[in-house]
């Protein structure tokens, strides 16, 4: 199901900061691209288009509504958490990050959501 930010009490005028990715990129892409023997293009435009696509239907819901989505930070080999491993190495992972967030980019862009790019700041 898609998230309806009504039920989180966001109002017309509220800004609202979308992030996401960091554990995809840590853990699902990689390990899909492998063990599914998907593409990782086709992993990333899905990806990226159904969250954008959930931006969009929510702001539709409302006449003024700031969106902004906030780029997938770097990745680093820190604490591993079990549950949600890390896959792959560093390199993979920076790549996978790299190109997601350049996915976003675009797809903002065009539809006029705003990108905040922390990426170059780390």
């Amino acid at each position: 199901g898609c998230i309806d930010l009504r039920q989180f009490g966001i109002t017309e005028d509220n800004v609202v900061i979308f992030a996401f990715g960091e554990i995809d990129a840590r853990t699902h892409i990689g390990r899909q691209r492998d063990e599914l023997k998907r593409d990782l293009d086709e992993i990333i435009e899905t990806l990226a288009t159904a969250y954008v696509n959930t931006i969009l239907l929510n702001r539709s819901l409302y006449k003024s509504l700031l969106c902004i989505v906030y780029s997938v930070t770097p990745p680093a080999d820190g604490i591993n958490n079990p549950q949600l491993p890390f896959y792959g190495s560093i390199q993979d992972r920076v790549l996978i990050t790299r190109q997601l967030n350049a996915r976003l980019a675009a797809l903002c862009r065009h539809f006029k959501i705003e990108f905040l790019n922390v990426y170059k700041n780390y």
